[in-house]
């Protein structure tokens, strides 16, 4: 799924999936790499790919990965283009 980043704290960023609902890209599932901050690698408003990771009914807690999302994109088969990521093929 994606979504623009509506908030940056210390340990990640929260990352807007639907209307009225966000979710937690904590630190370390923000890049495939280390990451010292979360203003390194993203910034307030920057469009994301992201996966759920974890939901949390009673807490009212999404947890996204943007890490695990883009390990995900280079699992898949190669376009004709040779780019995973390329829809148009």
């Amino acid at each position: 799924m994606h979504g623009p980043v509506a908030k940056v704290v210390p340990f990640g960023v929260f990352v807007r999936v639907a209307d009225g609902i966000e979710g937690l890209v904590h630190l370390s599932e923000l890049a495939v790499t280390p990451v010292g901050a979360p203003g390194d690698v993203v910034q307030i408003g920057d469009e994301v790919t992201v996966i759920t990771t974890g939901i949390d009914l009673r807490r009212r807690r999404l947890a996204l990965s943007r890490r695990q999302a883009a390990e995900k994109i280079w699992d898949l088969p190669p376009t004709a283009s040779g780019n995973p990521s390329d829809p148009a093929g």
